[in-house]
């Protein structure tokens, strides 16, 4: 994944830009590489190309995450768990977020939720 995905992934949306796993691809590889905004505009095309897959916002929520930009991370992420609510990184992730925002108390919520889920999953 690296720079040969980029580079694999890029010849694959030069060929078509309608497939949103193509653009997840290629965000993850330069979320990898630390190219945050290209990831987060990948993510981002991702979750209009298909917005009922929660892992694409889980995805956009992080590279946001990355950038400092807790709002639009939450937000994404918010759509992620009305998604599947079942996803305790999502949680996680979120509460990231809402430590940027300074909302201590959501972050904590989350954090809690994302114990409880992986609880139930042991």
């Amino acid at each position: 994944q690296g720079v040969d995905g980029v580079f694999a992934a890029t010849q694959a949306i030069q060929l078509s830009t309608r497939e949103a796993a193509v653009f997840n691809v290629r965000g993850r590889c330069l979320l990898k590489l630390h190219r945050n905004e290209e990831a987060a505009a990948d993510f981002e095309a991702a979750t209009q190309l298909e917005p009922g897959e929660p892992n694409y916002f889980l995805n956009a929520g992080a590279a946001f995450n990355a950038l400092q930009n807790y709002g639009r991370a939450a937000e994404l992420l918010s759509t992620c768990i009305s998604l599947n609510p079942a996803r305790a990184s999502a949680y996680r992730e979120r509460a990231t977020a809402y430590e940027g925002l300074g909302e201590r108390d959501s972050a904590a919520a989350d954090e809690s939720q994302a114990n409880e889920l992986e609880r139930a999953t042991e």
